[in-house]
């Protein structure tokens, strides 16, 4: 099986993780505080941060990096990367169109 950190885009939701896993949303949320230290909003906005720098590296365009971290627009990626780290994905990951 593929590594969840690998596709970042394919559960939004913790309640998607938690039905894949078998589990509710309430046992996943706890694992999640229990064994990660944190939640799950805050851990996939690092793992989709961690997947966008890897993809910025290889020199895709932040428009690319959106889609296939599965944002519906490019704007709604540079919202949460601005929000994250404080500044916009282009400043952020170097110029990448």
């Amino acid at each position: 099986m593929r590594s969840r950190a690998r596709e970042p885009s394919r559960h939004g939701t913790l309640e998607g993780w938690a039905a894949e896993a078998g589990a509710s949303a309430r046992t996943v949320a706890r694992l999640f505080r229990q064994q990660l230290g944190t939640s799950f909003g805050p851990w996939r906005r690092q793992v989709l941060l961690a997947r966008a720098l890897t993809l910025a590296a290889q020199g895709k365009a932040m428009h690319v990096i959106a889609a296939d971290l599965g944002y519906a627009s490019a704007s709604a990626f540079t919202a949460m990367v601005t929000r994250s780290v404080g500044a916009p994905p282009g400043r952020f990951f170097g110029s990448r169109g």
